[in-house]
């Protein structure tokens, strides 16, 4: 036996309930001491009804994403920590070795919101409401597979040119002389499982709003809910693509290019990203809503433009990232109520955007960017 998840476990998962314990004390008297019996969010009362609102998946869903940035947060800066660079030998191990005992440290973090989801798939699947048993066993893969593949990436040291190889080596595209194509070909061939588990991720979110809630039965706000959190979803792919556009395409800059061509051809990149999403739409809309699906894709590019220029300010870390998409995320959720003009909301977007990324494109230094 591996003397690796002995190590991970006096390294990572000790002090980490050891600084969160008046965290965990705090949510646990929010949910369980201030309640009545019937309404406990672990009663089967309770469960058996919730299990049965998407409304109510969703928000648990997105609240354990939170606290699953919080988990990655702290296993990233244990990793960076100085006194813990010999777990960098760790890199001697077998590939799927390594990946198995990351992924067991994080499900030990991950464990309080890994056994509430399991305990609504149990009444789901009672019920038997298996698509959405289905859809929060896959979500929780995808969040562990996600982190072990990252933090192997990390121990590791890979190159940028010799990733993880997951998937198959493949080559989709022409040679093409568009910087859009450039960085679509670096995300299909040296990050397919970023690119998948995003994709996979963002795709079953909307396909489970737009599924379990139809038009006309509903309106088309759950469409627009939904296809809005899989926008979110792209947070991380948004980061590497920056990365990727500042580290290895440096000469860019030296190119007789405006900033606002620059911007334009990361909106063409970013457009041609939502087109699975896009298609989701076509098939669960009618034709009559394509001038909707049309603002939904302008909105969804525009913000993706937004998480893009905001990499771009000042002292910026992943942390404040991070915290400001959240926001803005929250902040739109509460605006969609009020059924605003989305055509004005991706205008606003844009000019935002536009502006940060003009102020900040040439004052931009890689260094900026900390966890």
């Amino acid at each position: 036996m591996s003397i690796l998840p002995v190590i991970l476990q006096k390294v990572v998962g000790i002090p980490y309930y050891h600084q969160n314990a008046g965290f965990f004390l705090v949510v646990f008297i929010l949910a369980f001491g201030l309640q009545s019996p019937p309404s406990l969010l672990v009663s089967p009362l309770f469960l058996m009804d919730a299990v049965l609102s998407p409304v109510f998946i969703t928000a648990i869903l997105l609240l354990f994403f939170l606290y699953y940035l919080k988990c990655f947060n702290f296993i990233n800066k244990t990793l960076n920590a100085p006194e813990n660079s010999f777990l960098q030998v760790a890199a001697l191990l077998p590939p799927q070795t390594l990946l198995y005992y990351l992924a067991r440290a994080h499900v030990l973090l991950y464990l309080p919101a890994l056994a509430y989801t399991l305990l609504m798939v149990g009444y789901a699947a009672w019920q038997q409401h298996y698509q959405t048993a289905f859809i929060i066993l896959l979500y929780n893969m995808v969040l562990t597979t996600l982190s072990a593949v990252l933090f192997y990436q990390k121990l590791t040291n890979v190159p940028t040119d010799k990733k993880l190889n997951l998937l198959p080596k493949i080559s989709l595209l022409p040679e093409f002389n568009k910087v859009y194509v450039w960085t679509l070909r670096y995300l299909l061939e040296q990050e397919k499982v970023m690119l998948f588990l995003t994709k996979l991720f963002s795709g079953s979110v909307l396909l489970a709003f737009l599924y379990l809630y139809p038009y006309p039965a509903y309106d088309l706000r759950p469409a627009l809910i939904g296809f809005w959190t899989a926008v979110v979803s792209h947070v991380m792919l948004v980061q590497r693509v920056q990365l990727f556009g500042e580290e290895d395409l440096t000469f860019l800059r030296n190119l007789p290019y405006s900033r606002r061509q620059r911007l334009g051809q990361q909106a063409v990149f970013y457009s041609l990203c939502l087109v699975p999403e896009l298609i989701l739409l076509l098939r669960f809309l009618p034709l009559s809503a394509s001038l909707f699906m049309m603002q939904l894709g302008a909105l969804g590019i525009s913000f993706l433009l937004l998480m893009h220029a905001l990499l771009y300010l000042k002292d910026q870390s992943l942390r404040k990232f991070s915290r400001q998409v959240f926001f803005i995320f929250m902040g739109f959720l509460l605006l969609f109520l009020t059924s605003p003009p989305l055509y004005l909301l991706s205008i606003i977007l844009t000019a935002i955007a536009y502006s940060i990324y003009y102020q900040r494109y040439y004052a931009y230094e890689p260094e900026e960017l900390e966890p």
